[in-house]
């Protein structure tokens, strides 16, 4: 017979809870809606309603949960590509006194949706209300992004209404003529509708599904003056003539930087506290010292190493700085880095210079 068993040489440890903090989401958009507005966004007495098709969607509106411009909306965010796994319709109770402000606060304090809060885009086109919901945007202790659509960007200098928006840098703006156009949440679905933990996309993009043209054409000068005043616009690329240029932030920040900013922010913290509960679960210290630095480090250039693969940094541009540990960090118990790093850039201009003549240029 053989002797007692090998099996103990395999130790395993169970463990009844989380071990890491779960992941901020980024990628559903949630889409802040008018209650009164039609024949009313009462979303069947819910406070929010994530679609997961256009099923989903003409469910709702046959059910007289949301109206037709609603739907026209949700259509649009699902015809993107690629498509979101679900897009979040929030109503406003404006009948009941509600700002969108005060009907984000009441979003957020449902248990479990704060996580999966990131891109906003509203119903509205009122300069005023848009306003007031990205200061409230801006303001946030949430990393946020709101997507903004107005028609009066196409003369020189920023219009008199938006004045004091010039400087936010989590909210911005698209040019459309036509206030039914749901150009904003194509821009804004079609670019988080990409896993930022793989790909960094610049948000230069075709915005799909039925998004009308504009009423009146653009002319070149108009165009200029719309980039010029950090409005996004639509125009003619390759074959299409939905191809939205110049996605930044009111402040002329490209829209991918501030994901890229608040995507790192998110990940880096996630992984730092689910390596020291690590630490912890095996009845191990994280050293206020060279060791505990090791640890820290090795977390830290393993998010880089991922930041440089989805095209979030540019290789081989980002330097980790590990500050030297003083008395005031073992009283503070703290450990210091500080990280320097190169965004990947994306190109949305192209120049090219050729010298064309009839003198023989190859001996």
């Amino acid at each position: 017979m053989p002797s007692s068993s090998h099996v103990p040489n395999v130790a395993i440890t169970i463990l009844l809870e989380a071990l890491a903090t779960p992941g901020a989401g980024f990628g559903t958009v949630t889409h802040m809606v008018d209650e009164a507005e039609g024949l009313g966004n009462g979303l069947g007495g819910a406070r929010h309603l994530d679609f997961l098709d256009t099923t989903e969607v003409a469910t709702a509106l046959a059910a007289a949960q949301i109206t037709a411009a609603v739907s026209a909306a949700c259509n649009v965010a699902f015809a993107q590509v690629p498509a979101p796994t679900k897009f979040r319709v929030c109503r406003v109770d404006t009948g009941g006194a509600e700002t969108y402000s005060d009907a984000l606060a009441l979003l957020e304090a449902i248990p479990g949706v704060v996580g999966d809060l990131y891109g906003f885009t509203m119903d509205t086109r009122t300069p005023a209300t848009q306003l007031a919901f990205a200061a409230t945007i801006e303001a946030s202790s949430f990393n946020y992004t709101l997507m903004l659509q107005d028609a009066t960007w196409l003369t020189t200098g920023d219009p008199a209404a938006w004045t004091a928006a010039t400087e936010y840098a989590k909210s911005g703006h698209v040019f459309h003529d036509a206030d039914t156009a749901w150009l904003d949440v194509g821009i804004m679905v079609g670019n988080l509708a990409w896993d930022p933990d793989f790909k960094s996309v610049g948000w230069e993009r075709q915005a799909r599904g039925t998004i009308a043209a504009y009423t009146a054409y653009v002319t070149a000068a108009q165009r200029a003056f719309a980039i010029a005043n950090n409005s996004a616009v639509m125009g003619t690329w390759g074959s299409t003539d939905f191809w939205v240029d110049n996605v930044v932030t009111f402040d002329g920040r490209p829209f991918y930087e501030r994901l890229t900013a608040d995507w790192f922010e998110a990940r880096l913290s996630e992984d730092i506290q689910t390596m020291h509960q690590r630490e912890s679960a095996a009845g191990r210290k994280v050293l206020v010292a060279e060791s505990g630095m090791s640890q820290l480090i090795s977390v830290i250039r393993s998010r880089v190493a991922d930041a440089e693969k989805a095209q979030h940094f540019t290789p081989g541009q980002t330097v980790i700085y590990p500050q030297a540990i003083t008395d005031a960090d073992r009283t503070a118990r703290r450990l210091r880095v500080n990280i320097e790093a190169q965004i990947g850039i994306s190109a949305r201009t192209f120049t090219i210079t050729a010298n064309l003549s009839t003198t023989e240029v190859i001996s």
